[in-house]
């Protein structure tokens, strides 16, 4: 359906670079002393509008490194691990990309939701 949301392969590369990249947006709007890290992508939609939109569903944990050591430029979720008895939830989140005006990314936490 033209303009219509399509289902994206979770486990394609660029979707998990696009986590990455929403995950980092997400740790600078939240209020956590703690980073948290993608565990897994449960859903990837997108649609074309003035540019491309993605509609990302991530399950992610609070990670046992802390924003006040390791500063936001520095951070790479791969040198983390989860908290142990840490939060986890699943976030959905917006992205907004127009690669050809300056790699223009606009990220949007629509949703969180707390997972037991």
């Amino acid at each position: 359906m033209p303009g219509g949301w399509t289902q994206q392969n979770v486990d394609s590369q660029d979707i998990k670079e696009l986590s990455s990249r929403a995950m980092k947006s997400v740790n600078q709007q939240m209020n956590d002393i703690h980073y948290w890290i993608p565990i897994k992508i449960l859903k990837a939609e997108s649609h074309v509008v003035a540019g491309t939109e993605y509609r990302l569903e991530i399950l992610a944990a609070q990670a046992d490194c802390l924003k006040n050591q390791i500063s936001a430029a520095d951070f790479d979720a791969a040198n983390c691990a989860e908290k142990e008895g840490g939060a986890k939830k699943i976030f959905t989140v917006n992205v907004w990309s127009k690669p050809w005006e300056d790699n223009f990314e606009k990220v949007t936490v629509t949703a969180q939701k707390a997972v037991e």
